[in-house]
C-alpha cells in the first residue's frame, strides 16, 4: 500500500509538471501573438518600442484599451457632443447582461455603429494575428443597454428618470456611470498625451455633467 500510495504521489507531481509546461507554453504563445497584434495595429514598433499609439493605450484601465485608444485617433470623439460621448462611453464600462433597455436615440445610433466597427476590426485582427478570442463574446461585451441612459444623464435628467430608463437594478447603473468618469479621467490624459486641447475639454466637461447627484455621492446612505 504505502509503495503504491508513493507511486501515485510521484505520478500526480509528474503531471503537475506537465501542466505547467503546458500553461507557460499557452502563455508565451498568446504573448507572441499579442505582440503581432500591437505591432499590425501601430502600438509597438519591430523593436518592441512603444509609440505614441502605444503610450495612449497605457493610460486606458476602465475600459477596452485598443478600442478606446483607435477611436481617440479617429475623427468620431472629436465629432459628438457632451452627451453623446457619455452615452458611448457606457459602451465600453456596462458589462451586464439585460434582457431589455431603452432604445439609444437617432443621435447615438451612428456613433454606436462606429464603435463596433472599430471592435469588429480588433478582433478581425486578433484572428488573423492567432490571438485566442471568442470573436462573438467579444463584439456582446459593447452592449448599448446603457447608452441612452448616460446620454440622459449627461444632459442633466433626475436620478429617478434614469431609473426608469435603465431598467436595471439601481446600482448597477449608478456603478456604470462612476466607471464612465473613471474612464473619461484617463481619456482626459490620453487625450493630453496626443495633443488635443479640443478632446481633452470635451472630456473634462462630460466628468462635470455627471458627478453629480446621489450617482457620486460618498455614501448612497446619506
Amino acid at each position: 500500500q504505502f509503495a503504491a500510495k508513493a507511486d501515485l504521489l510521484a505520478q500526480a507531481r509528474v503531471q503537475e509538471q506537465v501542466i505547467k509546461r503546458t500553461q507557460q507554453m499557452v502563455f508565451r504563445e498568446e504573448l507572441v501573438a499579442m505582440k503581432r497584434v500591437l505591432r499590425r495595429m501601430g502600438y509597438i514598433d519591430e523593436g518592441e518600442i512603444l509609440s505614441l499609439k502605444g503610450r495612449v493605450a497605457c493610460e486606458v484601465n476602465s475600459g477596452d484599451e485598443l478600442v478606446c485608444t483607435e477611436l481617440l485617433f479617429s475623427p468620431l470623439l472629436q465629432s459628438l457632443t457632451v452627451e453623446q460621448t457619455v452615452g458611448l462611453l457606457t459602451l465600453l464600462v456596462f458589462e451586464e447582461v439585460t434582457k431589455e433597455s431603452a432604445p439609444p436615440r437617432d443621435e447615438l445610433v451612428e456613433p454606436i455603429r462606429q464603435l463596433h466597427e472599430t471592435a469588429a476590426r480588433v478582433a478581425k485582427i486578433c484572428q488573423e494575428c492567432r490571438l485566442p478570442k471568442d470573436t462573438e463574446e467579444y463584439m456582446k461585451s459593447f452592449s448599448p443597454a446603457m447608452a441612452e441612459v448616460g446620454y440622459m444623464w449627461a444632459k442633466g435628467c433626475k436620478f429617478a428618470e434614469a431609473c426608469v430608463l435603465a431598467k436595471i437594478h439601481e446600482g448597477s447603473m449608478v456603478r456604470c456611470l462612476r466607471r464612465v468618469a473613471e474612464l473619461l479621467q484617463e481619456l482626459v490624459a490620453a487625450a493630453q498625451l496626443i495633443g488635443s486641447k479640443e478632446l481633452v475639454t470635451r472630456f473634462q466637461e462630460a466628468v462635470t455633467h455627471i458627478k453629480r447627484d446621489i450617482v457620486f455621492a460618498a455614501s448612497l446612505y446619506l
